[in-house]
């Protein structure tokens, strides 16, 4: 499928700097006239379709002033919505465009831009999250809402606290953000009881290890022999007492000196997984 080049849009890009296609009224922006057709503004604006066939001095008017609007943004509108163009939203153009949709109501133009929006947001792996949020419920675009709210449990509460656009955050998605970080402070603490739970096993598969090499030498047996069946604590028992019993030469020595390195890792495990 042929897709038309930058250089080939902007050719056919219409100005409405002069009449045309039987364009019957004239928008006065900064003192320049963009031609336009009534039919097509109706069709789009609710605000305008109620100005041009209501009981308003615009429906007769060959020309209706925009007072406050910027020529080129009013021209970008209009490039937008009609047919004959259907230009695409891009950064430059969606937040001014944004604006004046909403003002007249040009639902479909809104769509664009939010559109737009999702798009870069799904894009951007970094970016001004709460800006963006705000963005969306000052336009009340709701998928964009959602899909910036997800995106800030990506940062801490901490870190979206201290952003200036925080507190123009409604309290509601406020909520809405710190249920998500709530989640995430549930999730992890979850993963890391279980790598506790996992780390405790270990550990107590160690400690049993060392008690049996402890167990197995002749001057122990005798007196450790009542614990051929022990527990955890049974087990580092006879690795505490393993000094005065052990009767290995050279570099087996004994393996007492492991003792409170293992309490202290026993501690901390069982408070890791409370």
């Amino acid at each position: 499928m042929y897709t038309l080049g930058r250089k080939e849009r902007k050719e056919i890009e219409q100005d409405f700097s002069q009449p045309w296609e039987q364009s019957d009224l004239v928008l006065l922006v900064e003192g320049q006239p963009l031609h336009v057709h009534r039919l097509i503004l109706s069709m789009s604006s609710p605000v305008f379709s109620r100005m041009l066939r209501g009981d308003f001095k615009e429906k007769t008017a060959r020309s209706i002033p925009l007072p406050g609007k910027k020529y080129y943004q009013v021209r970008e509108m209009l490039l937008a919505i009609y047919p004959s163009s259907l230009k695409s939203v891009n950064e430059h153009s969606c937040y001014f465009l944004l604006v004046l949709a909403h003002e007249y109501q040009m639902i479909h133009l809104i769509k664009k831009c939010e559109n737009y929006l999702l798009e870069y947001v799904a894009g951007q792996k970094r970016f001004d999250v709460l800006n963006m949020l705000v963005i969306a419920q000052n336009f009340d675009l709701k998928r964009l809402l959602d899909e910036c709210i997800k995106k800030t449990e990506s940062l801490s509460l901490e870190e979206l606290k201290t952003q200036q656009k925080y507190e123009e955050v409604e309290p509601l998605h406020q909520l809405k953000v710190i249920e998500l970080q709530m989640g995430k402070v549930w999730r992890e603490n979850a993963r890391l009881k279980t790598l506790a739970r996992e780390a405790r096993e270990e550990w107590e598969s160690i400690v049993d290890i060392l008690a049996n090499h402890a167990i197995t030498t002749t001057k122990a047996f005798d007196y450790l022999c009542q614990y051929s069946r022990r527990s955890t604590e049974e087990s580092l028992k006879v690795v505490m007492n393993d000094r005065f019993f052990n009767d290995r030469k050279g570099n087996c020595q004994s393996l007492h000196e492991v003792y409170d390195s293992l309490k202290t890792l026993q501690t901390k495990l069982n408070n890791m997984s409370s």
